[in-house]
């Protein structure tokens, strides 16, 4: 048998503050002000592998999450992921990564009245109970088409958010003529003009989008995501979703931490004169699995549309929870989720996220009153209630 070096990387992500889909553990003295990470696995014969003070850590400023100027937005929107991945070391995860510079992680242990205990469980958080529902997954989808746009102006950099910077862009005007394309991609950046790619997946997707590019170091890439085309103005349920990514100049894939759901990506590519190439972009759906799904057929082709189109939606709204919509917040709305459980009680042999999500609906304040959405910011400030 052959013996081979093994590695347990991981990384941590914690938002810090309340948002649409997540909402932090009322803290005590010192376990649940920030993020904490416990790793336990029982190796056998080997004994167990815990994390402890041996561990090295390296706290990372390679991602930001919002930005200042979306306003009110932020909120209402999905956190997005702002990555400078110059700030980001390669190969993280290889057994041979030189991790000479980093740390040794800061061990936090509990401190309160009655018990020191730092395993789980212990106060602010419960036991470590088995997953209660199937594990998220789905099918990879490519491009179906990409646009490719030059436009001759530079990015207002004062502008942080980079749905903001899309929005600006689309009244620029357009050098030469617009073509269509798909990756593998090749094209220029000058030094004082702007690639804007349309990419439309032909459909609404969910999932973890990964993308390979070769470029220079700084080359900044905005991106903005969008159920439907494009239209210039304002108004509720607008999607406002977006990333930026700046290039390292050599090893840049990645895939994005958050899912997010989408039919078009624009795309803004700037920042660094010279070849970009676009060397793949897919998304890996994230979404409950349908199993024994129900069908449906009759002699009218526009109800077999319907039924499939129904299905789709809430598959799309299908991740860990019931969801209102894959783009724009992602909240566990209450009422939206009785909705998606009548179709997927009726078309899905596996029922445990439905079960589950009764699990989260009882979630009382302290006189008693539901919340109107579960597990977001608005439970925490007990915003809005079920009789509202």
């Amino acid at each position: 048998m052959q013996r081979s070096a093994n590695i347990v990387a991981i990384h941590v992500k914690y938002y810090g503050k309340e948002k649409a889909f997540w909402m932090p553990a009322t803290p005590n003295r010192t376990l649940g002000k920030s993020g904490v990470v416990v790793f336990e696995a029982d190796l056998g014969a080997a004994g167990w592998l815990v994390s402890n003070d041996t561990w090295k850590a390296r706290k990372s400023d390679a991602w930001q999450h919002g930005a200042p100027d979306a306003g009110g937005e932020i909120a209402e929107s999905i956190p997005g992921e702002i990555f400078d991945a110059r700030r980001f070391p390669h190969g993280w995860r290889d057994a041979d990564f030189d991790d000479g510079g980093w740390g040794n992680v800061q061990v936090v242990r509990a401190m309160h009245t009655g018990t020191y205990r730092s395993q789980p469980p212990t106060n602010p958080y419960g036991p470590m109970y088995p997953r209660p529902i199937a594990q998220l997954d789905g099918e990879c989808h490519s491009p179906n088409t990409i646009r490719v746009e030059h436009l001759q102006s530079r990015i207002d950099e004062a502008i942080e958010d980079p749905v903001t910077r899309v929005e600006q862009s689309m009244s620029l005007p357009v050098q030469g003529t617009p073509h269509a394309a798909n990756v593998p991609l090749e094209f220029d950046i000058p030094a004082d003009g702007i690639v804007r790619l349309t990419i439309d997946m032909g459909r609404i997707v969910f999932g973890c989008i990964a993308f390979e590019v070769k470029a220079q170091a700084g080359t900044v890439l905005d991106v903005s995501y969008l159920e439907e085309p494009y239209r210039a103005g304002s108004g509720f349920g607008r999607m406002r979703a977006g990333t930026r990514y700046i290039a390292r100049g050599e090893h840049d894939h990645v895939t994005l931490f958050d899912a997010i759901g989408f039919r078009y990506g624009i795309v803004l590519i700037h920042g660094a004169p010279g070849r970009v190439t676009l060397r793949h972009f897919e998304v890996q759906e994230y979404l409950y699995p349908w199993q024994d799904r129900a069908t449906f057929t009759c002699s009218d082709p526009e109800l077999n549309r319907i039924f499939e189109a129904g299905l789709r939606t809430v598959q799309l709204c299908s991740a860990d929870a019931f969801i209102d919509c894959p783009t724009r917040e992602q909240r566990a709305w209450v009422g939206d989720g009785i909705v998606h459980q009548m179709v997927h009680l009726a078309t899905n042999s596996d029922w445990r996220l439905a079960w589950r999500y009764l699990t989260l609906s009882d979630s009382p304040r302290a006189d008693g009153i539901l919340p109107m959405t579960v597990v977001s910011l608005m439970e925490l400030t007990g915003a809005y209630t079920l009789p509202d």
